[in-house]
């Protein structure tokens, strides 16, 4: 449990509650900056270390070889002069190993770096292009990566489960349940339209839902409360065939690659916000479709043809 004027890390999730609080550190001075940076000082030998590596450890032994011949053959066979012997082998040291190679190499990656750059592509590690040049599985994010992270709902996808509701006041609702200082004001001004609010109960990870009690301009309290379908179904204690059907239609959603949403309100003849409130009905469920960039289908379809095969983790 975190007080009032104790330190908050980036990266952690809170569970329960709200809180506003101001950046004290960025980068690698954050404690996740600095586990990370930990992570990246460790000595990695990649793939391209191991390939120079390997090849000059076997100009190394050819060398020893050759200059063991040469050894044999010059003195005890031909009894050539120490001079004579002394000089083939220093050219055969100095000729047998590659000094050249690693600068050559070098700039071909850093040719092969600025291609990237000119691609929009930063380069951390030089050996790095030559690893990409090698992989044949691709991990990617989905949100944000593959698609533009901006989240719609299509109104002729809207499921009313409760009567005398249209699709309209189900949007109502759901927007009615919504955070409003992080929108726009006149966005916000027409959430809360006609209605005084009294509390509002932000999304935390265990609840997974947000609520909102109001009071319309007749003077009645009611709550607006949107969150994951399970959790909304268990506050509305649906009977077993309603739920089979709901979880019918998430599963249509799913397979069209859309989120659900539920929608549920309830009366609070208590007029108080700590009351329970009437039975909870539930109204609705909305699809959210997060769509895909414009050129994610193609940059998948080249991965493909170029043999790396595409995973989505998200």
């Amino acid at each position: 449990t975190k007080h009032p004027g104790q330190e908050v890390y980036s990266g952690s999730t809170c569970k329960q509650g709200e809180i506003e609080a101001v950046v004290i550190a960025t980068g690698v001075h954050t404690f996740f900056g600095k586990a990370a940076h930990l992570v990246d000082n460790t000595n990695q030998v990649g793939h391209f270390q191991k390939v120079l590596t390997a090849i000059g450890n076997f100009c190394i032994c050819s060398i020893a070889v050759g200059m063991l011949a040469e050894i044999i053959v010059m003195y005890p066979i031909q009894h050539r002069k120490y001079r004579d012997g002394i000089d083939n082998l220093l050219v055969l040291l100095i000729g047998g190993i590659p000094i050249a190679m690693p600068t050559v190499l070098s700039v071909t990656m850093a040719i092969g770096s600025h291609r990237l750059s000119q691609q929009g592509a930063i380069t951390k590690r030089m050996t790095a292009i030559e690893e990409m040049a090698g992989m044949d599985v691709l991990c990617s994010d989905k949100t944000g990566t593959l698609t533009l992270n901006k989240l719609s709902v299509d109104k002729n996808l809207i499921e009313v489960f409760e009567k005398g509701v249209d699709k309209e006041h189900v949007m109502l609702l759901a927007a009615r349940a919504s955070r409003i200082e992080n929108q726009d004001a006149i966005d916000a001004a027409i959430a809360r339209a006609g209605i005084r609010e009294v509390h509002f109960l932000p999304f935390n990870p265990v609840d997974k839902r947000t609520a909102l009690t109001y009071i319309d301009g007749n003077g009645n309290w009611h709550r607006a409360s949107k969150g994951a379908p399970e959790q909304i179904m268990e506050l509305c204690k649906l009977r077993e065939d309603t739920k089979r059907n709901i979880h019918a239609i998430i599963d249509k959603f799913a397979e069209r690659g859309l989120r659900s949403l539920a929608v549920s309100r309830q009366e609070v003849p208590e007029k108080t916000k700590e009351s329970p409130g009437a039975p909870w009905q539930f109204v609705g469920l909305l699809s959210l479709f997060d769509p895909p960039r414009h050129d994610s289908a193609e940059t998948i379809r080249r991965a493909l043809h170029l043999g790396v095969n595409v995973k989505m983790i998200t």
